[in-house]
C-alpha cells in the first residue's frame, strides 16, 4: 500500500468519525454547535438510514474525490476549484435562507459560529489551494478534500429550524 493511499483510508476513516458526530451519535437531542445536523446528510437519516452507513458514505465518497490524485497528478483540478466555489457560494445562499429560522430555533450567537467556522474552513481552504497551485503536491490536494469534506460533513449547511 502506498503512503498516499493510506492517507486517504485514514481520512475516509476520519471523515466517517465526523459525520457521525455531526449527528450527535453517541446521544440524541436537537442540533447544536458540536452536532449541526448537517444536510443534504440529516435527509438520509431522516429517511430511515442509519448513521453509520450514512458516516461510511461519506468516507467513501472522499475516497472516490480523491482517486485522481497521485505522484503524478498532484494538481488539483478544475473540477475542485469549481466545487469549492459553488459550495461557497452554496452555503452563504443557505445562511442567508435559514437565517429567521436559524435565529429562531437555534440562537444568533449558534447561527453566527457557524457562519464563522464556515469562514475559516474557507480561508483555509483558499490557502491549501493556492499552495497546491503553485508547489502542486499530492498531499496538499488531499489535505484540501479531507478539508472541504470536514467542513461538508459539519457546519456548510448546518439545520437551522425545528428538527421534526
Amino acid at each position: 500500500m502506498t503512503r498516499l493511499l493510506s492517507y486517504r483510508i485514514a481520512g475516509a476513516f476520519a471523515l466517517a468519525a465526523v459525520t457521525a458526530h455531526s449527528f450527535n451519535f453517541v446521544g440524541i437531542g436537537p442540533a447544536t454547535l458540536s452536532s449541526p445536523y448537517p444536510l443534504p446528510w440529516v435527509v438520509l437519516v431522516m429517511v430511515g438510514i442509519p448513521i453509520p452507513l450514512v458516516s461510511l458514505a461519506v468516507g467513501a465518497l472522499f475516497l472516490v474525490a480523491t482517486r485522481g490524485v497521485s505522484e503524478d497528478r498532484p494538481r488539483l483540478s478544475r473540477g475542485a476549484s469549481l466545487w469549492f466555489a459553488a459550495t461557497v457560494a452554496a452555503s452563504a445562499v443557505w445562511f442567508v435562507a435559514g437565517w429567521r429560522f436559524g435565529i429562531s430555533y437555534q440562537g444568533r450567537r449558534h447561527v453566527l459560529t457557524c457562519i464563522g467556522i464556515g469562514a475559516v474552513a474557507t480561508l483555509a481552504l483558499l490557502g491549501l489551494l493556492a499552495v497546491n497551485r503553485s508547489r502542486p503536491s499530492p498531499k496538499s490536494a488531499v489535505l484540501f478534500h479531507f478539508v472541504i469534506f470536514c467542513w461538508l460533513a459539519s457546519y456548510t449547511f448546518p439545520y437551522l429550524g425545528e428538527l421534526p
